[in-house]
Parts: C-alpha cells; sequence; structure tokens
C-alpha cells in the first residue's frame, strides 16, 4: 500500500545511550521487520519523535509540515509536579501533534480524563526476549563468584538511574523513589543479615552514599554492553522498585524474564503486570514497611514465580507488537488532513 505524501517515517533519536535510547532502537527495528520505510529528511512526513521534552518543547518538526508523534511515558502532574509546566505547554501545543503513545493505563488514563482520547495509543515499552535467559544455579554460583559477591548473602538489585544529570548522580531523582529504597533496605537488614545490593546503571551517587551510610556493602558496575544485563538479574534474590512514578520500568519485564522475583510499588507497567502471589508484588502504597514485607515473602517465594513471570514477559516481546505498530503508523500515514 502506498501512502502519499506522508509515506515514511523520521525518527530523532534521543542519544543517552539509555532507556529511550534503546526503546526508540527497538521501534526502528520493528518498522523495518514490518516495511515501514524509514527517512532522514523530516519534511511533510511522519515525525517521531521518542522524547517528550524535545517533542513539546521544539516546534521546528511542525513547523515544516510533519505529522508529529511522540512517546509520554510518565508525568502525571498530580503526582509529579515537576511535569506541570510542561503538561501546560502540550496542551497549549495539543494541535501540534497526530498521536500520542503511552505505555500505561495510569498514563492512559490521565490523558484520557484530560480530553486527549483522539490522540492517545497505548503501546507497552517491550523487551528482547533474546537477551534473557533463566540462567542455571551453577552459572549464577560462577557469576557471584567471579563479581566477590558472597554466596551466602541475599543480593537485591536495583538497575536504573536515580541521580539527577548525567554526573555521579549524588543529588537523588526523587520520582525514582531512591530514598524509598534506601529505607526498604535499612528496615530489610533487621531482618536479612547478610543482606547485598547489586547496583548498575548511571548516576547512582545518592544510592551509594546511602548504602555506605547504612553499612551495607553493595557493588555499583556500569554497563557498556546491554546484552550483558541477564547476567546481572541471574545474581539476584529479588528486584526492588520503589519509584514513585513510572512509565515501565523496563526492569520489570527483564527480571520476569530472567525468573528473578520482583516488589514494585504501584507505579507504570508494574501496576498494570505484577499480579500479587503470582508473578511478583506490587505495594498499594510507598511505605517502606509495606516494601520490606512483600519483599520477604518475595524472597522466600524465589522459586515459585519462574513460570508464570516468564509467560508475562512473552506477551510483551518486541515481535509481538508488530501489529501495535502497524496500526499505530498507518493509521497516521492515512489521515486526512
Amino acid at each position: 500500500m502506498i501512502f502519499n505524501p506522508f509515506s515514511k517515517i523520521f525518527m530523532h533519536m534521543e542519544n543517552s545511550g539509555w532507556v529511550l535510547t534503546r526503546e526508540a532502537e527497538a521501534v526502528k527495528k520493528i518498522l523495518k521487520q514490518i516495511n515501514i520505510p524509514l527517512t532522514n529528511i523530516p519534511v511533510r512526513q511522519v515525525c517521531y519523535l521518542p522524547d517528550k521534552y524535545y517533542a513539546i518543547n521544539q516546534s521546528q518538526f511542525h513547523l515544516l509540515g510533519n505529522r508529529q508523534v511522540f512517546d509520554y511515558f510518565h508525568g502525571i502532574p498530580s503526582v509529579s509536579p515537576q511535569f506541570s509546566e510542561l503538561f501546560k505547554s502540550l496542551k497549549l501545543k495539543k494541535n501540534n501533534f497526530a498521536k500520542i503513545r503511552v505505555s500505561n493505563n495510569l498514563v492512559k488514563n490521565f490523558f484520557l480524563n484530560e480530553g486527549f482520547s483522539e490522540k492517545i495509543s497505548m503501546i507497552p515499552i517491550g523487551i528482547d526476549l533474546s537477551f534473557f535467559s533463566n540462567i542455571e544455579k551453577k552459572e549464577s554460583t560462577k557469576l557471584r563468584i567471579a563479581y566477590d559477591i558472597p554466596l551466602s548473602s541475599v543480593v537485591v538489585g536495583s538497575f536504573q538511574k536515580d541521580g539527577v544529570g548525567w554526573g555521579e548522580g549524588n543529588e537523588p531523582k526523587l520520582i525514582k523513589g531512591p530514598d524509598i529504597f534506601l529505607k526498604t533496605i535499612e528496615l530489610l537488614k533487621e531482618d536479612i543479615t547478610e543482606l547485598y545490593v547489586l547496583l548498575t546503571g548511571p548516576s547512582r551517587g545518592y544510592m551509594k552514599k546511602g548504602l555506605a551510610k547504612l553499612n551495607i556493602p553493595y557493588k555499583h558496575i556500569y554497563l557498556k554492553d546491554y546484552r550483558e544485563i541477564s547476567k546481572f538479574y541471574s545474581m539476584l534474590d529479588l528486584y526492588l522498585i520503589s519509584s514513585r512514578e513510572e512509565g515501565g520500568p523496563k526492569s520489570v519485564l527483564e527480571s520476569m524474564a530472567s525468573g528473578i522475583p520482583i516488589v514494585s510499588t504501584p507505579v507504570g507497567q508494574a501496576f498494570d503486570m505484577i499480579t500479587n502471589d503470582v508473578n511478583g508484588y506490587s505495594s498499594e502504597t510507598w511505605d517502606p514497611d509495606e516494601l520490606k514485607t512483600l519483599s520477604l515473602k518475595a524472597i522466600n517465594k524465589k522459586n515459585d514465580f519462574n513460570k508464570n513471570s516468564r509467560q508475562t514477559a512473552e506477551q510483551y516481546d518486541y515481535f509481538k507488537q508488530q501489529g501495535l505498530w502497524r496500526d499505530f503508523f498507518n493509521d497516521i500515514m492515512k489521515k486526512n488532513d
């Protein structure tokens, strides 16, 4: 089928090398698989801008006659007031955008209540399952030895960016809840004497200083190749998400794909995907005492969730999202002005 004149997709790639970049690269790959062509010329095309800040604050793509679409994974002003001005700007520029892609029901319902029903499409953040597998116990043991993590320890993982900026990250990015994480870990230490925290991701200075102050051993490893992330999940006994708001986070699916128990605050896709006592635990509040209780449950039931967790992750493999993306872009390409 020929779409004219909006027959190609121009993607403005965000180049942090972090989650937004990986998600945009995955979408780019999907477009090639479903034979929707890409272009380097951002004039009178469908213009996909994964970064909501860039999309809302920049006007040149709209002025060039494009049909603009962008991702809005999180940023509900009532939950995260720092997004209030950004959302006000979006409402003023609402007609500049053909579609807005959201990843979870919390954000979807927010936009519907704000009068964006004709512009919203929900496509969850996905996962490339080829990077993940349930690593056998003996391999996990070898990895712990290689990274000098005590075999007898209970290892809790946090693989995200939770510091402000791209430096050391000594100022906490509170939307990610590093303060909640530290308090939960402090409470867990009362019941787990050999508690250990494994960190990856950039800008973890606040977290590292907090763990040192609590006298809780940890290791921070910044991965240069995302494809190595699976082996770090395999060393865990629990993955803990303590965010105040999220679009995903991607670590929900990564943990499930790796067969690692997960405990999360009620945010983003975690809220949509986790069924308590089936594939993990989602708290009702952001109370560290509740997170501690759920964490102890998850650790004690470590091997009970493997099959259900993997099955959940399989539903969100990028390969299975091809139809969603085909419908999303075809609808925009065929739309009459």
